[in-house]
This record gives C-alpha cells, sequence and structure tokens, in this order.
C-alpha cells in the first residue's frame, strides 16, 4: 500500500462527496451573508446621510463673512411672497447674523428630501425669512435660504455653470429660528 503524502489524508469516495455537497451549502450561505452585509451598509449610510448634522458652511458654501454680503427679508402673516429686502450695512451685523445661522447644525430632511417644491403650509406660523449671500469679492451670488415654519430651512446655492442646487434641512438647535427672526425683526428688515 502506497504511504500518503505529507498533509494529504485519505479519504474515501461516499466521504469526497459529502465534503464537496457540504461546501456547496456554504458557499452559498456565504452569499447570503454578503448580501446582507451589503444591504446593512446601505442602510447604515442612508442613516448617516439623515441624521448626522451638517455645518451651515457645509450646506451653503458660505465659509467667510470677509466680502459678504447679506441681502435678508423678513415676513410675517404671509407666505414666501413679495419679498423686501435690507442689505445688511455693517460687518457687525453680518458677523452676528452668521453667529446665529452657525449656532446650528442642519439635518438632511426626509419629509422634503429634493427640493422645497413640497414644503407646505399646514404648519406655518406665519414666520418666514429670505437671506441672500453675494461674495463682493468674487462678484457673484453664493446662494439664498429661505427659513420657514421655524423648522425648515432650504437652501439654494448657485453653481459655477449657471445651474441651482436645492436641499432642505432642519437646524438641530431650535431656538435658531425665533433669535435670527428676532434680530432680524428688531433690525425692521
Amino acid at each position: 500500500m502506497k504511504r500518503p503524502e505529507r498533509g494529504m489524508i485519505l479519504m474515501k469516495e461516499t466521504e469526497r462527496k459529502d465534503c464537496s455537497e457540504n461546501a456547496g451549502r456554504l458557499y452559498g450561505g456565504r452569499k447570503k451573508l454578503i448580501a446582507g452585509v451589503a444591504l446593512l451598509t446601505v442602510i447604515a449610510v442612508f442613516i448617516a446621510w439623515v441624521f448626522v448634522p451638517r455645518s451651515f458652511e457645509g450646506i451653503t458654501g458660505v465659509e467667510s463673512t470677509e466680502g459678504l454680503r447679506i441681502g435678508c427679508s423678513v415676513q410675517r402673516d404671509t407666505f414666501l411672497e413679495d419679498y423686501r429686502f435690507k442689505e445688511l450695512s455693517t460687518s457687525r451685523e453680518t458677523g452676528d447674523v452668521m453667529s446665529i445661522l452657525t449656532s446650528s447644525g442642519y439635518r438632511k430632511d426626509i419629509r422634503y428630501p429634493f427640493s422645497n417644491s413640497a414644503i407646505s403650509t399646514q404648519a406655518f406660523d406665519g414666520r418666514n425669512m429670505r437671506l441672500d449671500f453675494y461674495d463682493s469679492a468674487a462678484e457673484r451670488y453664493i446662494c439664498h435660504i429661505y427659513l420657514i415654519d421655524a423648522g425648515v430651512l432650504e437652501a439654494i446655492s448657485y453653481e459655477d455653470g449657471g445651474g441651482e442646487k436645492s436641499r432642505t434641512y432642519v437646524p438641530t438647535n431650535s431656538e435658531m429660528f425665533d433669535r435670527l427672526y428676532e434680530y432680524l425683526d428688531d433690525m425692521a428688515v
């Protein structure tokens, strides 16, 4: 009888067949495991996309107050109509507004995933604001934002190719809307 090589195990033909069937079942289980891990990864990325707060700079592209001009409009009892703008006249006012806006993080609002066309007036409390951000050094609009209903912020940023990018967010600091509204209302914007 021939001696087996080192490391080889002698098996009967029936044992080999059983091993190959088990390997097939094991391989099918790996496919399911990989599909399950991939699905869990997609779910985790979606949850992070929705619930991880973004900075004001991250959602608008407004990075610095240097050379920044802000036009503001505050309204009560009307919904996104007939805005009358007042430009903030001092760098202190611009800094104060930016300080209020950056005091909050902003989470993606899954109720309105793509644009403001879905924003409804059902829970509208009568107050809304629009702020336009203009970079005087680059001579271009950066973005404008609507703050509506004490809990919805829509940021519309202007892209270099002339297009617009619209996204809707919910501030994580619930007092930010009230502070900004009172500040701008006191200035008689």
